[in-house]
């Protein structure tokens, strides 16, 4: 199923293969303790070894030839187990559409296959929307709430726009399945990615809106879901600003919740957080989730716990005064294994974790359909 068209790209995000097909392994030799006590060894979540990964440096990244590619062949049937379609597409965006820098070529690409996507599954002209913003659009936004976030130019210099073609907009896909009611949850997730992979950031939470869109989109809705993948995330959440200004206030009083997923794949925890007006408040609604959360969990056997920490979107949706919930993964020993590192790879961390991309993908997918249809 997965595309020759993008095998140029495909050996950013491999480590040193064996004849085998396996990934080379580095051992390292273990130190013996001075003590004559012999100690049981703390129990680890990682293997005993770190997998070798060399990432190949991509001169330039091709356009897509979308004339090419059968978009139908792509889509899974609705009854497909929870989890298989998100883990797809987290495997497809990770090696053939890796490098999805914002303002680049190649983020646009990326944003149309996804559109291409959506139009597959069913989605009609209406229900699918391009929002293109330009840079001078969101420049006076850069860092707006005083957050340590690279901007646009500061990307460039760091070299991660290299082997890419330049222009002056990013873009939005908004994702409208209208409701019995005009009231809105917005479901959001960042598409974009520095100059790595990208698979834990973001290709985790964009692969889980890309599944539950495709679950509830033939559903008897109440509240009209409106699904936002935002460009230029990683250059100041620029694409997040834009989308928020470009709502009426009658659309903004009309927000629900807004949630979030984001670096689902850092490790193998399952975390939530829901706010009201900071990252430490509540409201009855945000309590409400969290013990839905807890209990639809219970019910689907699934391990999550709460914590008071996520930024991305949600930081501006929770600034100006709306409920958030947000989900990501978690490694309780060390924190950020891949993000915005070489590590971002599917490859590297299938090896470091096997099995946990799979497993996160299908509970995220039963918890967010769970809450979505409220049961």
């Amino acid at each position: 199923m997965l595309l020759t068209l993008f095998l140029l790209t495909l050996a950013a995000c491999g480590g040193t293969e064996n004849e085998n097909g396996t990934y080379a392994i580095e051992v390292e030799p273990l130190v013996e303790a001075e003590s004559s006590v012999e100690l049981e060894p703390e129990p680890s979540l990682y293997p005993d070894d770190e997998p070798e990964y060399i990432p190949e440096y991509v001169e330039h990244f091709p356009r897509i030839d979308f004339d090419t590619i059968d978009f139908a062949s792509l889509i899974f049937p609705i009854d497909t187990p929870h989890g298989h379609i998100g883990h797809w597409y987290v495997q497809h965006i990770s090696r053939y559409l890796p490098s999805r820098v914002a303002f680049t070529y190649r983020e646009l690409d990326t944003a149309l296959w996804l559109v291409q996507m959506l139009h597959a599954k069913g989605f009609c002209e209406s229900q699918v929307y391009l929002q293109t913003f330009s840079l001078d659009d969101v420049a006076p936004w850069e860092n707006y709430f005083g957050w340590n976030l690279p901007g646009p130019y500061e990307v460039r210099q760091l070299g991660w726009t290299d082997g890419h073609d330049m222009r002056g907009y990013s873009q939005n896909i908004i994702v409208t399945i209208p409701g019995q009611s005009a009231q809105t949850i917005i479901i959001g997730a960042h598409y974009d990615s520095l100059r790595y992979p990208g698979t834990s950031d973001n290709a985790s939470g964009t692969a889980l809106l890309m599944e539950n869109a495709q679950r509830m989109l033939n559903q008897d809705n109440y509240y009209t879901l409106v699904y936002v993948f935002f460009g230029a995330h990683e250059v100041g959440m620029l694409g997040g600003f834009y989308f928020y200004n470009s709502l009426s206030s009658t659309q903004r009083e009309a927000i629900v919740i807004y949630m979030q997923a984001d670096v689902l794949i850092e490790g193998p925890d399952l975390v939530f957080s829901t706010g009201y007006g900071n990252e430490l408040s509540q409201n009855a609604l945000s309590e409400q989730m969290s013990a839905t959360i807890m209990s639809l969990a219970d019910a689907h056997g699934i391990e999550i716990r709460q914590s008071g920490a996520m930024g991305s979107e949600k930081r501006l949706f929770l600034y100006y005064g709306h409920t958030t919930l947000s989900f990501w993964g978690l490694d309780p020993v060390r924190t950020m294994n891949f993000l915005h590192s070489y590590r971002d790879c599917y490859e590297y961390i299938s090896a470091m974790f096997p099995g946990m991309i799979e497993r996160t993908m299908n509970e995220y997918a039963l918890l967010l359909e769970s809450i979505l249809l409220g049961k």
